[in-house]
């Protein structure tokens, strides 16, 4: 597919100074080619179970990233830490900011289908800080690049399908929207979820698309809607609400 590069891109990475942390919806892998032009290279956090996909360990490293070890019982601390390296932005002893580049956290952590926002992790929110979200869209009319499971709920874009799907495109248009920075107030630095509640209900009504307070992780326990090791049946839905 043709793809076009807009011009906006994100004026303070590489300044001194605080900076705040990027918080995007997710749709699929490509919009991270544009937020890396957005944001000037970015980083991020990386699970260490990562590490054994060629490259991955490289890349963090390279970008700065925070690894997440997600056995360890200090996770969270250690995680909000490697995000204060790159919100406070303090210069080295030559006076260079190694951590001066765009911080990018998916609060949801997975991929929607573009219809609804899952609810927001902490993570991005548990410091305190300020957050600058970017909302993102794939107008279709035929095909919704969403990178979407088959679940029992609904038929999705599995990899190596929807990889097929995107090559027979002729064109794939992402809308992108950098919303004004986010300064929490009082009430959201004392309670991480009333902040990201706050931020998802703010992108959502952005993007003109619904929210809801079930965690993805939540719908893909074992008998949940977007359990992938269950068998692939698709009962007819008679409620209108459906989860993103």
């Amino acid at each position: 597919p043709r793809i076009l590069v807009h011009r906006e891109r994100l004026k303070w990475p590489g300044q001194p100074g605080n900076h705040p942390v990027v918080v995007p919806n997710h749709i699929n892998m490509l919009e991270a080619f544009s937020l890396e032009y957005i944001t000037w290279g970015m980083s991020g956090c990386v699970a260490k179970s990562q590490f054994s996909i060629p490259g991955v360990k490289s890349a963090c490293q390279f970008s700065n990233g925070v690894a997440v070890d997600t056995k360890d019982k200090d996770v969270k601390q250690k995680v909000n830490a490697g995000i204060m390296k790159f919100v406070v932005n303090e210069p080295d002893e030559r006076g260079q900011y190694p951590h001066s580049q765009a911080f990018v956290i998916y609060p949801e952590g997975i991929t929607n289908s573009q219809n609804g926002l899952f609810r927001f992790n902490t993570g991005a929110f548990a410091p305190g800080v300020p957050v600058q979200p970017i909302v993102q869209r794939f107008p279709y009319k035929f095909m919704n690049p969403a990178w979407v499971s088959d679940s029992r709920v609904g038929p999705g874009n599995d990899l190596p399908w929807m990889m097929l799907r995107y090559m027979s495109q002729f064109n794939m248009t992402l809308q992108v929207k950098i919303c004004e920075i986010w300064e929490p107030n009082e009430a959201e630095k004392a309670d991480p979820v009333l902040y990201a509640s706050n931020v998802q209900n703010y992108m959502a009504l952005e993007l003109g698309i619904a929210v809801t307070n079930t965690s993805n992780k939540i719908l893909r326990e074992k008998g949940g809607p977007f359990d992938l090791k269950a068998s692939q049946v698709h009962p007819e839905v008679d409620s209108p609400e459906r989860p993103p």
